[in-house]
């Protein structure tokens, strides 16, 4: 045991965080903790290890699995009775650990429990211990800081006895043995070189017998494919520092390819519309002009009010309630009487009547 410690102590310290991490906080002492009368699952010397603390470990244990599997986490992985025998062999290890520790006279201080608990980033604000946060840390998981305190004790208490093991070396008498043995001893060695060269003449090969080789091993005279090639590589960096460029040349690049610069012109306009279709009758086509024109002397006497006048005579449902806005349009876009009417107003300008294929 004391030969796989020396030459696997690396692997050993791995093991040991390992099976320890999971009791780090329900760990020795939480058999005080729940109390006597709770139904014992275990009884390591004259300790009991309670059910509570049975199925804590396990908890534990399986929430310490999703954080590593993720996605791949399976709970049925602990339930089974190989799974469950595992985690209360780790309690009883615990147990006998901190055990053996007392007994070997091991004791924790109040300064080094400080010098931990202040040393854990849970705990710290802006790098700095923060008590506050420490008392609602422990709150959120249903512990007192006498709770974490006595059982971080513990656990400290377990690491110095592991500590004593896996951070010295120890070599047994076998392996001492073993290694006076291999030192002193001597190896006689000759050698006796032979030479193909006379074995060449008496080597007779066909021709049937190379291509019958050759046939059945053609990957070991096949090489993988190759290619030369050649290029040129222009940079267009150093092309731009030998082109000089006129701005003569430039403007008249830029005449006669005005239209790569800019976009197409857009007006933006809001209108009232009295609906009249073009078939209606000629009384219904008076009685909407009619309607129009009032409406038009009121939007020029009060341009500012046009919006309203629209959303409350407008009869186009598209852009009534937004106060009759049509929003940008370009050429194109709109009935022909409309754009041609658009496009000679100036800002601000109000048309005069326009008649289209909708009123």
């Amino acid at each position: 045991m004391f030969d796989f410690v020396h030459e696997k102590k690396r692997l050993v310290q791995i093991v040991l965080a390992l099976i320890i991490l999971p009791f780090a906080f329900w760990g020795v002492d939480s058999y005080n903790q729940s109390g006597n009368t709770a139904e014992v699952a275990a009884t390591v010397n004259d300790a009991k290890i309670t059910q509570q603390e049975f199925e804590n470990a396990l908890r534990q244990q399986q929430d310490r699995l999703r954080q590593m599997l993720g996605a791949n986490f399976d709970a049925a992985l602990l339930d089974n009775p190989e799974m469950k025998h595992a985690v209360m062999d780790n309690l009883v290890a615990q147990r006998l650990l901190v055990e053996r520790a007392k007994a070997a006279g091991l004791a924790v201080s109040d300064e080094q429990m400080a010098q931990v608990i202040q040393s854990i980033e849970a705990f710290q604000d802006n790098g700095k211990f923060d008590k506050k946060r420490y008392e609602t840390a422990l709150a959120n998981q249903n512990m007192s800081p006498l709770m974490f305190e006595a059982r971080l004790r513990g656990e400290l208490l377990g690491q110095q006895l592991r500590d004593a093991y896996v951070q010295n070396g120890y070599a047994s008498n076998g392996v001492t043995d073993n290694v006076i043995r291999l030192n002193e001893q001597q190896r006689l060695v000759s050698a006796s070189p032979i030479s193909f060269q006379p074995f060449m003449a008496q080597a007779k090969v066909d021709e049937a017998a190379l291509k019958k080789y050759y046939e059945q091993n053609q990957k070991e005279f096949q090489v993988q494919e190759q290619a030369k090639v050649e290029y040129v590589k222009f940079s267009v960096d150093n092309l731009l520092a030998k082109v000089e460029v006129k701005t003569e040349d430039a403007r008249k690049h830029y005449d006669e390819h005005q239209s790569d610069f800019g976009t197409p012109e857009e007006r933006q306009a809001a209108h009232i519309l009295v609906v009249a279709a073009a078939a209606a009758p000629q009384a219904e086509q008076d009685a909407a002009r009619a309607k129009a024109e009032q409406l038009l002397q009121q939007a020029r006497k009060n341009p500012a009010g046009f919006a309203e006048l629209a959303r409350q005579n407008s009869q186009d449902p598209g852009s009534a309630a937004n106060g009759g806005s049509l929003g940008f349009f370009g050429r194109g876009m709109m009935v022909k009487p409309f754009e041609d009417a658009a496009f000679t107003l100036k800002q601000g300008e109000i048309s005069g009547l326009v008649k289209s294929d909708f009123g």
